[in-house]
């Protein structure tokens, strides 16, 4: 049932990125919140299951966008392996360090996006626009980022209670 979960968080997610997002002009710098959702999955899901969310979001993404192929994926995957070890050395579930590492979720992924594409195309100026936009990105992660997560983490509560009590119900019938 929780995969069908990330699945259903994915494809809403997705859903807001490019639907919804795009028609409000304050949130042409927004950050994608699949970043905080890979993050949030980074931190707070086991591995196995997390996985599982983290592909399907990257290859749904990836099949939407229209870019080159893989790269979304990328750039999630390596989102959610440097949240990985990063645990192993800092206790990254306070609260007050969920802006810091949302913002070098949000900064990984603007690297790989944006650094092929100046490498290719040195002295026109790319990076400089690119570095701008991130500065953006990153100014909504630290703003809005950790609410993201709360509302994230509140969404997963809901539903293990939902899958818990269904289990209870079923259990008591058989």
């Amino acid at each position: 049932m929780i995969y069908l979960f990330h699945t259903g968080a994915a494809l809403f997610l997705i859903i807001i990125r490019s639907s919804f997002m795009p028609y409000f002009r304050i949130l042409d710098g927004f950050f994608d919140p699949l970043a905080a959702w890979v993050i949030y999955l980074g931190i707070f899901r086991p591995f196995g299951e997390s996985l599982f969310g983290v592909l399907f979001a990257g290859f749904m993404m990836d099949a939407l966008t229209g870019g080159p192929f893989g790269l979304y994926m990328t750039a999630y995957f390596w989102i959610f392996l440097g949240i990985r070890r990063l645990m192993a050395f800092v206790d990254i579930k306070d609260f007050f360090l969920k802006p810091v590492v949302i913002s070098a979720g949000v900064f990984a992924q603007n690297v790989i996006f944006f650094f092929p594409v100046a490498m290719a195309s040195p002295g026109s100026g790319f990076l400089s626009r690119a570095a701008g936009s991130a500065a953006e990105q990153i100014f909504w992660a630290v703003c809005a980022g950790p609410f993201l997560m709360v509302l994230i983490e509140n969404a997963y509560r809901r539903v293990e209670g939902w899958q818990t009590e269904f289990l209870a119900k079923r259990r008591g019938r058989v």
